[in-house]
């Protein structure tokens, strides 16, 4: 499943006048008075690169709700800009509208910007809705991308097979995505690669090949995207087990879920599972 999909680098607008950059931020407490005692419709007043300027900062600083309506108000200014559909969309999404964030999404891809449409394939793989996700991955296709957009994209194909019930594809695109994110030699690219071989270690779990499916989930459960969760460590430590490393299996064990490791004893008919050397 896709787990890594993060917000892109923004490309940074025009640089306007150095008196003009320095009024945005000299002026923040001012316009934020402003806002507070005149609402929303004060930001008609305020010049695109300022908005741009709140905006981002609202968004880097995780406050998505109050970065909408600076994106809002540049678009009522300017329907055709992608970045901002993009950028809105995200806030969205992390407002818990994912409607809306669908609509943006769809908006930037119209407008020519692929990761629009990557993270409205992401957005609709997390809904189960595969056959949304079919349609613009088909879109994808032809579009060209490169470098992470394409990582992406692979990564995104791989967990559309495994929730197809489709392994041997799943696995095929997600080591596709493996070679091509590690050449990029791009430390950007890393969440990729992560969510790929978690994406890998599922599949070749379900082909029935644990030593791959270990192998993949090892290095996963080794980068910085791992979550480290229990239920993790329990998945780290029962393909370890599968794959015939019963020391790795315990340690991992010893971190995991405590009530899914004697599920898994009971239903692997081993009551040493999890439960020390053996």
């Amino acid at each position: 499943m896709v787990r890594c999909l993060q917000p892109p680098a923004r490309a940074q607008e025009p640089a306007g006048k150095d008196d003009a950059r320095m009024r945005t931020w000299i002026g923040a407490l001012a316009v934020a008075t402003l806002l507070a005692s005149s609402g929303c419709n004060s930001l008609q007043y305020m010049e695109t690169e300022e908005l741009w300027a709140h905006a981002d900062a609202a968004f880097d600083a995780g406050r998505y709700g109050d970065a909408i309506p600076y994106y809002d108000e540049i678009l009522s200014r300017s329907r055709e800009n992608a970045r901002a559909y993009l950028f809105r969309g995200i806030s969205r999404e992390r407002d818990s509208d994912a409607l809306g964030a669908f609509r943006d999404y769809a908006r930037a891809g119209d407008l020519g910007d692929p990761r629009g449409l990557l993270y409205r394939v992401d957005l609709a793989l997390r809904s189960d809705d595969l056959a949304g996700a079919t349609g613009d991955l088909g879109r994808l296709k032809d579009m060209g991308l490169r470098g992470r957009d394409r990582v992406a994209q692979l990564v995104l194909l791989a967990t559309l097979r495994l929730k197809q019930n489709r392994p041997r594809l799943a696995a095929q695109n997600a080591e596709r995505a493996l070679r091509e994110g590690e050449a990029l030699r791009d430390p950007g690219a890393e969440p990729f690669l992560a969510s790929a071989r978690y994406t890998a270690a599922h599949a070749y779990y379900r082909l029935g090949d644990f030593q791959r499916a270990y192998e993949h989930f090892d290095r996963y459960m080794s980068s910085p995207e791992a979550r480290q969760s229990p239920t993790d460590h329990y998945l780290h430590g029962l393909l370890a087990y599968l794959a015939g490393d019963y020391v790795a299996a315990n340690e991992h064990l010893a971190q995991a879920d405590p009530d899914l490791v004697d599920e898994a004893a009971s239903i692997l008919d081993d009551p040493s599972f999890g439960a020390g050397e053996r």
